[in-house]
């Protein structure tokens, strides 16, 4: 068995298991902000951007307000783009 491509898989299985589990935070929590979603996956903050920012990319997640901040800059919220999740619920039963 070739090494190099079973651990290629095996990053491709955790970068989607760590979108997967980003996604779901977000939908279960309500407005969260990065950092929660640091302490809530147990994802690195750089791995939470990056999925974050492909999340916003791809319409699935809004930046909604500014939360409380404890000193420093005040974390930006995120939630799930409610007019996105109504898309995906409806192409899901018409494809069934």
């Amino acid at each position: 068995m070739n090494k190099g491509k079973v651990m290629l898989g095996n990053a491709i299985v955790i970068r989607k298991w760590n979108l997967s589990s980003i996604f779901k935070a977000i939908r279960k929590q309500g407005p969260v902000s990065r950092i929660e979603l640091t302490e809530i996956t147990g994802c690195s903050a750089g791995t939470v951007s990056n999925h974050v920012r492909t999340l916003i990319k791809k319409g699935f997640v809004i930046e909604t307000k500014k939360g409380i901040s404890s000193g420093g800059r005040k974390p930006i919220q995120l939630m799930i783009n409610p007019t996105k999740l109504i898309f995906l619920v409806s192409k899901s039963r018409l494809t069934r």
